[in-house]
Parts: structure tokens; sequence; C-alpha cells
């Protein structure tokens, strides 16, 4: 079975906190498959639902992604998280920035328009390519 950081985090602390799939669905109306998915690493979780996910448990997004996302904390959106990198570090080419974080240009497009929204995944390379630390955290 493959998993993602998150994927593996979220199974572990459910497992050692006795917290059940269908209470996740419950506090945070995110579906069971949907949990399930993530935690088999099937896919990955978009950013506000990992944030429902990590507010509901009490642990921190940055433990449940396994990398620091302390600096898209500090942003209201993600969408204002990337328009300020964007603008701070002169990225004017969307479409090439899309493509070098796994995106394509007109979900990088609704992303800024804010009718759409990144998987952490994504989120994690958008770090990267700004030039943040990205090293996984134990």
């Amino acid at each position: 079975m493959l998993r993602t950081k998150f994927g593996e985090r979220l199974f572990a602390y459910r497992n050692e906190n006795n917290i059940s799939r269908p209470l996740l669905l419950k506090k945070t109306g995110i579906s069971r498959r949907t949990i399930q998915n993530w935690e088999y690493g099937i896919s990955e979780p978009k950013y506000s639902d990992a944030k429902k996910i990590a507010d509901y448990l009490g642990v921190s997004l940055s433990y449940l992604c396994g990398y620091d996302l302390s600096e898209v904390e500090k942003f209201l959106s993600i969408r204002d998280f990337i328009r300020w990198n964007m603008r701070e570090k002169g990225i004017t080419n969307k479409s090439k920035f899309a493509s070098a974080v796994g995106l394509s240009a007109p979900t990088m497009s609704n992303i800024l328009k804010g009718t759409a929204e990144p998987k952490l995944n994504n989120i994690v390379d958008m770090l990267r390519e700004f030039g943040y630390e990205t090293d996984e955290l134990v």
C-alpha cells in the first residue's frame, strides 16, 4: 500500500487516538471514502480539507503534511500566498509556474481567481519554486 506523508500521519494519528473515519465524516463533512483514499495514497487532499482535518484533530497542518507550511499559514488564503510570492519573486509567466508545480495553466488561473484550490503536494512544490526550505519534518 502506497501512502503519502499526509495519509501515513492521518492514519497513524487516527489509530493512536481511536478516531474512526465515520467520526471524521461527522465532524468535518469529508466523506469516509475520501479520507480512506488519502490514507491509502490514492489521492491528495485539497488545502482546505487538510486544514479542516488538522483543526479537528488539534494538530498542525505541517505535522500532517510532513512539511513546514508555516509560510503558507501566514496568509488568509492560498490565493493570497501565491499572488504575494509571485509578485515578490517577479514571477510573471503563470503558465510556466503552473507547469513547474504540477498544475495546468487553467487550474492555476482558477486558483488565482479563487474558484479552485491546489492539493497539498502542489503547495509543497510551490514552496520549493518560491525558494522556501521544504525539508520533510520528522
